[in-house]
C-alpha cells in the first residue's frame, strides 16, 4: 500500500485535476493508494483572512463567494455528469454557507477563538477532496472518500494539537478493511477529544498523510508538490539550486526545521518510527526523480547535502552577572516562554553563563520579551540581570549534511 499526498497546487486548477487522475490511475495499477489532499492554492490563507476581516468589522462575502465560484468553476470544468455536478455544487454552497454562518458569528463577538478558527481553516480540505472522489470515480477508479475528523484525534489545542497516538492509529488501521477501493481524505483536519473541529497546523496534510502511512504500515509515503524534490537551497534566492536526490531522515529533518517548506517538520516522525521511505514528486513533471527521504541512503560524498533559511527572525538575549552559577535560570526562561505560547527555534548560551539567547520569531518577540522581563523583574530591579536583548531584520541559515562530521573547516 502507497500513501500519496497531494499538495494545494496539485488540485489548483482543472488541470492540475487531469494531472492528478493520471498519476493515480498508474499507481492504482500497482498498488492499494490512499490519497490524502491538502485545500485548494491559496484558499487555506484567504479563510485565515476571512476570520482576521470578520473580527475587525470587514465584509468577507465576497471572500467567501470567490471561494465558492472557484470551486464551481473547476466542478463544472471536470464534469460531464450532471447529476453530479448539482451534487456538488449543493456539497459547495453548503459549505460555503456555513463559513458565512462562522464569519457572522466572529462578526457579532468581535473575537475568534482557536476552537471556531479551526471550524473555518477545516472547510478548503473538505472541499478539494470531495471533488477529486468525484471526479476519480466519474473516470473510472473506485473510491470512497473517508471524513479524516472521524480517524484523526487531538488533544491540548484546536490548532496544532497533539495527536492522540493510540486512539487515531486504531481508527486509521481501520481503512485497511476498505479494499477494492482507492480512499481519498482531506489532510490538515481532525477532531479534538472534546468532539470539536481541530487542524493540524499549517502544513498538517502533510503531517495526516504520515500518520495514515504509518498506521496501515504503507510500504511509501509520497508527498507531491510543485517542486522536484528537495533542493540544496531556496530556488527563490539561489539560481544554481538544484534537487537533493537523497536524504537521511535526520537531514530532512534539520532542512525542514531550519526552513525548507517542501516538507512539514512533524511529518518525518511518524513514518521514521516505521522505517517507511519518503518520495518527495512533482506533480507538473511526475517523471523526475523527486528526492528520496529514508534511513540508509547513498548520496553525494559532499559534506553538505544542503541550505537553508528561516527569515524574520528576533534574537532575545538575557544576561547578567546574577544568572552565573544560578541553578534554574534556564527553567524559569523556558517557563516564560512557554507561557507565552512561543515557539523557540535557535537556542545558546555562553560558555561562562553570563547570557542565555533564544531565536524566535519576529511576530512573537514582543510577548517573549514581556514574559520574559516579568518572570525575572525581581532581579532586574536589584541589578542583577538586565531587562532581555531584542535584535531583530536577522535570518537563521542552516548548512545541513551527514558528512560534515569529523570534516575540519566546514564552518
Amino acid at each position: 500500500m502507497r500513501v500519496l499526498k497531494f499538495g494545494g497546487t496539485s488540485v489548483g486548477s482543472v488541470e492540475m485535476f487531469y494531472r492528478v487522475e493520471q498519476i493515480v490511475r498508474s499507481k492504482a495499477k500497482e498498488d492499494r493508494l490512499i490519497l490524502v489532499i491538502s485545500a485548494m492554492t491559496g484558499v487555506t490563507d484567504t479563510l485565515e483572512a476571512i476570520g482576521r476581516n470578520a473580527r475587525n468589522g470587514i465584509d468577507v462575502l465576497p471572500a467567501i463567494h470567490e471561494i465558492r465560484n472557484r470551486h464551481r468553476k473547476v466542478i463544472d470544468g471536470l464534469f460531464t455528469n450532471s447529476e453530479r455536478i448539482a451534487t456538488l455544487h449543493q456539497q459547495t454552497d453548503a459549505i460555503c454557507e456555513e463559513l458565512e454562518n462562522i464569519a457572522l458569528g466572529i462578526k457579532l463577538t468581535n473575537e475568534i477563538t482557536p476552537r471556531i478558527e479551526a471550524r473555518l481553516l477545516s472547510n478548503g480540505e473538505i472541499l478539494s477532496s470531495q471533488i477529486l472522489a468525484a471526479y476519480l470515480q466519474e473516470s473510472g477508479i473506485e473510491t470512497q472518500w473517508i471524513d479524516s475528523r472521524d480517524y484523526i484525534t487531538t488533544s491540548g489545542k484546536y490548532r496544532g494539537g497533539h495527536i492522540v497516538e493510540e486512539k487515531t492509529y486504531q481508527n486509521l488501521r481501520s481503512l485497511l478493511e476498505i479494499r477494492d477501493k482507492t480512499i481519498v481524505m482531506p489532510g490538515f483536519v481532525a477532531r479534538d477529544v472534546d468532539g470539536s473541529m481541530s487542524v493540524l497546523g499549517r502544513g498538517g496534510s502533510d503531517y495526516s498523510a504520515a500518520l495514515v502511512a504509518a498506521a496501515v504500515d504503507a510500504e511509501f509515503l509520497e508527498i507531491w508538490t510543485d517542486v522536484s524534490g528537495v533542493m540544496t537551497a531556496d530556488p527563490r534566492h539561489v539560481s544554481s539550486a538544484e534537487p537533493i536526490a537523497a536524504l537521511t531522515y535526520d537531514e530532512a529533518m534539520e532542512l525542514s526545521h531550519f526552513g525548507a517548506k517542501v516538507i512539514y517538520p512533524p511529518t518525518i516522525r511518524p513514518v521514521l518510527r516505521k522505517s517507511i521511505p519518503i518520495l518527495i514528486k512533482n506533480t507538473f513533471e511526475p517523471d523526475a526523480i523527486g528526492t528520496l527521504i529514508a534511513e540508509n541512503v547513498k548520496g553525494s560524498d559532499a559534506p553538505l547535502r544542503g541550505i537553508s533559511h528561516i527569515p524574520d527572525i528576533a534574537l532575545l538575549t538575557l544576561f547578567g552577572p546574577g544568572m552565573v552559577g544560578v541553578p534554574g535560570t534556564a527553567m524559569r526562561l523556558f517557563k516564560a516562554l512557554y507561557a507565552g505560547d512561543v515557539n523557540v527555534l535557535f537556542i545558546t548560551q555562553s560558555s561562562s553563563e553570563h547570557s542565555i539567547t533564544v531565536g524566535v520569531d519576529k511576530g512573537a518577540a514582543s510577548t517573549a520579551a514581556s514574559h520574559i522581563n516579568s518572570e525575572f523583574l525581581i532581579e532586574q530591579r536589584a541589578g542583577a540581570i538586565n531587562p532581555v536583548q531584542v535584535e531583530e531584520e536577522l535570518s537563521l541559515v542552516a548548512a545541513v549534511g551527514e558528512n560534515m562530521r569529523h570534516r575540519p573547516g566546514i564552518a
